[in-house]
């Protein structure tokens, strides 16, 4: 059984490209890369520091079978991003890359949308859900 979670941070992770893109967005780098795997602590998350991506799994358990066995699982992973809500350019980049690296990884996109942050309104909050669907 996969991590899917800790699998896609990983691929997000190591992508320079998106690294530079998130850079670009807010003018500097940070210190850390900021792929999460789960949410950042509360201090981190000011719009300062946006763009930055949180991944977390969606509850499933699809597989194929096999002689009573599981060959081929579904994972799905719900991929989120938070930027300036000014920034729009730089926002669809960074949703087609992200999709890009997703699909290029075996996952596909089932779902998406944005919308302003309640909690920070000078972000949107951008969200994508993706499955699995083998390479």
């Amino acid at each position: 059984m996969k991590l899917a979670d800790v699998e896609v941070s990983k691929i997000l992770d190591k992508s320079q490209k998106l690294t530079e893109l998130m850079d670009k967005a807010r003018d500097q780098p940070l210190a850390v890369n900021p792929v999460y795997l789960g949410t950042p602590e509360n201090d981190f998350l000011k719009s300062i520091n946006a763009p930055w991506i949180r991944v977390t799994n969606i509850p499933c358990d699809e597989a194929d079978y096999a002689d009573d066995q599981r060959l081929i699982e579904y994972p799905k992973v719900q991929v989120d991003f938070w930027i300036n809500k000014y920034k729009l350019q730089l926002a669809a980049d960074i949703e087609q890359l992200i999709y890009q690296l997703m699909r290029d990884s075996g996952y596909e996109r089932y779902y998406e949308n944005h919308y302003v942050d309640v909690d920070i309104s000078d972000l949107l909050m951008f969200t994508a859900n993706f499955q699995y669907l083998g390479l």
